[in-house]
């Protein structure tokens, strides 16, 4: 199963972007130049047969969405290789999976959604979304126990998670601080189309390590809440 993203936010290829556009146009009847600040979620489906569904959003959450659907095709990878890398201890494992559960809910939900309108506007919001991008660049954990001491030690001058409205957090920093330091885990500059293809023998050991980094709970046990 493919993801592509239109417009993208480093339109480098043109044959590619016109093909997205065409697939866009041909499913959804429509001319794409109609539909202003609206952003444009292909996905492509190759077996049995191949199927095509186009998800329209605001265009602010294309890089919420991008986001979103890296990190869950990066701990899918993982975990499907997971037997040969011997992931260990098994608390690192359980994290994985936890997470990979977790932001696969994000995703189906906000399809859901989208699927329960008629008509999905520019003045559209999907509250998951938003509280997932939301923690995702202030606390950086979604499990409980990180929720609840993020929580306990906030100051008053800190992001408040329940009431912080999504556009004052300062995802553009976020999102360029992890693609710097976690190049593989965050997908770096392959926004585009998802999954990466070809994916090298190497990138999954080296994702690991990265994902493994950003999930480092040191001697914290697995709490819940």
């Amino acid at each position: 199963m493919d993801y592509s993203f239109f417009p993208s936010a480093r339109p480098d290829e043109p044959a590619v972007m016109a093909r997205v556009a065409d697939v866009i146009e041909e499913t959804l009847n429509v001319d794409i130049g109609a539909l202003k600040n609206m952003a444009y979620v292909t996905r492509i489906t190759r077996e049995p047969r191949t199927s095509t569904e186009v998800m329209v959003v605001p265009l602010k959450y294309r890089e919420y969405i991008k986001h979103l659907l890296f990190r869950r095709f990066a701990l899918a990878t993982i975990l499907h290789h997971s037997p040969k890398l011997d992931i260990k201890p098994y608390k690192a494992w359980a994290v994985i999976a936890q997470n990979f559960s977790y932001v696969d809910k994000v995703w189906t939900t906000l399809q859901e959604e989208v699927r329960m309108v008629p008509l999905v506007g520019t003045t559209w919001r999907s509250a998951m979304l938003e509280r997932y991008a939301v923690i995702e660049a202030v606390v950086k954990r979604h499990e409980p126990v990180f929720l609840s001491e993020y929580r306990r030690t906030r100051r008053s001058d800190d992001h408040h998670l329940n009431s912080t409205p999504v556009h004052a957090i300062d995802w553009d920093g976020f999102s360029q601080s992890f693609k710097k330091k976690h190049p593989l885990f965050s997908g770096g500059k392959h926004t585009l189309i998802i999954p990466l293809r070809p994916m090298k023998a190497t990138i999954v050991p080296a994702m690991l390590i990265e994902a493994l980094s950003w999930y480092d709970d040191k001697d914290r046990p697995l709490i819940s809440e």
